[in-house]
């Protein structure tokens, strides 16, 4: 990661941050938004800079530099495609079998095969997340979350 990325990456964790604690202050209702995407994005943010940083460290102690010009446009950008269609994955199971059962049938897949974790610990953490987001939002903020069009 380069200077600039790395400063960008910084401040934008830092707004996502303040973001998510002024919506603390927010009744229940409202704050729900914001903490629903504040909190995974500020975690996404920290583990995107702590990646970038270990992988700039480790080619630097390899004495590699980026050079994305020998490589074509697919080949460079194939883990961001894979990304999307990650994220693509996730808002179509959330729209089909509702927040809780599709962000947990999406956490359970990705561990899986992404992160190739093994089954019983991507089962682990899966109802691990399910039982948290659970008892916070429905028992702590008593919300209802989108049922998706299957259930």
């Amino acid at each position: 990661m380069g200077k600039e990325k790395n400063i960008f990456a910084i401040v934008l964790l830092l707004i996502l941050i303040i973001m998510v604690l002024l919506a603390f202050g927010f009744n229940k209702f409202a704050a729900f938004m914001p903490l629903v995407i504040g909190i995974p994005a500020v975690i996404l943010a920290a583990v995107n800079i702590f990646v970038e940083f270990k992988h700039d460290k480790e080619a630097e102690q390899k004495g590699l530099e980026k050079t994305s010009s020998k490589f074509s446009w697919w080949v460079a950008h194939g883990d961001e495609l894979l990304i999307w269609f990650w994220v693509l994955g996730l808002v179509i199971l959330v729209g089909m079998i509702g927040v809780l059962w599709g962000g947990g049938t999406f956490l359970f897949l990705f561990l899986l095969f992404k992160s190739k974790q093994k089954l019983h610990i991507s089962l682990l953490i899966t109802i691990i997340f399910m039982l948290a987001i659970y008892t916070f939002l429905f028992n702590v903020l008593s919300l209802k979350l989108y049922p998706g069009i299957l259930l």
